[in-house]
Formats: structure tokens, C-alpha cells, sequence
């Protein structure tokens, strides 16, 4: 049998990619009601050059929703994940300032796609920028803030009687909450 005739098939896989979403989660504990406006920022940081390739909002229930990253080679890729405001304390937040590190693994399964594995990492050394502290498994990263609003007012009224003279300690005024009905002290 003479093969230097033979036909060959080569086949070439269609580029492809996968997607992947970030995921977290935001607590605050409170001395008093969060403000239902509040956002919390978040920043995906790639480790090697600093780029930012998706961003993450939480609101005041905890839930943070980031967006996506496409990836179209296999390899390992590794992101920080941290919240975007944690050098800031501001309007009664203490932001958390707690990295983790997620790890992409993306590689081809049996039928020549592409899939990614993702795993975080947190480190027992307090905001680390070295990889190799990152080795404690963490489910997802979990934020942690404290809002406090402490603060005061100072109200002035004036009581105005016509008809009559105003005599002192005639009338008496109560200040109540709005959402409540609640005497304030």
C-alpha cells in the first residue's frame, strides 16, 4: 500500500472563549441603619500589570455583582480582588481593606473547549502584595465594613403667639423620628 498519496485531515479548533464572573460578598455591621443609597466599589486587579479587567458594586444587602472576564488561551491567571474605597474611611464607613487573591486555571476539557476554574485565596499577613502569602482556600471573599453614625444637630425654634403675650414655660415641644414615631433623646 503506497501512503505518500494518502489524504490527511487537519482540524483546527474555532476560537473560543470562556467567561467567568467574580463573586463576593459585603457585610456591615452598623451602630444604626445604613443608608439603603450606599454602593460599595470593587476593583479585579490583575497581578502582573495592574490592569483592571472587571469592577464589582455591592449595595447595602451585601450583594456584590461584577462583571465579567473573557478568557481565550488556557494558562493561569491571577487577580486581586479588594474593595476600591478601602484607603478612604469616609461619611461613617471604616472600609475593609482585606485583599484575596483568585486564581483562574483555564484549560481545555474532553471536547476541545474551553472552561476555567476559579479559586480565592486570603493570607494571614494583613494586606499582603506577595502571591506566595495567599495560600488559605476562601470560598468567595467576604468584605467586611463598620458604619457608625455619630454625629449632632443643633435645632433652634421660635414660638410665635398672636393675640396674647407668651408667658415662659407655656408650651413644651417634643422632637420624634420621621420613620418611626420614636421620641428622640
Amino acid at each position: 500500500v503506497d501512503l505518500s498519496n494518502s489524504i490527511s485531515f487537519v482540524n483546527y479548533s474555532n476560537p473560543d472563549s470562556v467567561e467567568i464572573r467574580p463573586q463576593g460578598t459585603k457585610t456591615t455591621t452598623s451602630s444604626s441603619n445604613l443608608p439603603q443609597d450606599i454602593k460599595f466599589s470593587f476593583a479585579v486587579i490583575n497581578t502582573e500589570n495592574g490592569n483592571e479587567p472587571a469592577i464589582g458594586i455591592g449595595d447595602a444587602n451585601g450583594d456584590i455583582s461584577f462583571t465579567s472576564m473573557s478568557f481565550s488561551k488556557e494558562g493561569t491567571y491571577t487577580y486581586w480582588i479588594k474593595e476600591s474605597n478601602a484607603e478612604n474611611n469616609t461619611n461613617g464607613i471604616t472600609y475593609d481593606k482585606t485583599r484575596y487573591l483568585m486564581k483562574v486555571v483555564v484549560s481545555r476539557n474532553s471536547y476541545n473547549r474551553l472552561v476555567a476554574d476559579v479559586s480565592y485565596y486570603s493570607s494571614s499577613v494583613s494586606n499582603s502584595v506577595d502571591i506566595a502569602d495567599y495560600t488559605t482556600p476562601a470560598s468567595t471573599p467576604s468584605f467586611q465594613n463598620e458604619y457608625s453614625a455619630d454625629g449632632y444637630i443643633n435645632i433652634t425654634a421660635k414660638k410665635v403667639l398672636t393675640g396674647r403675650d407668651l408667658r415662659a414655660g407655656e408650651f413644651a415641644f417634643k422632637l420624634t423620628r420621621q420613620d418611626n414615631g420614636g421620641e428622640i433623646d
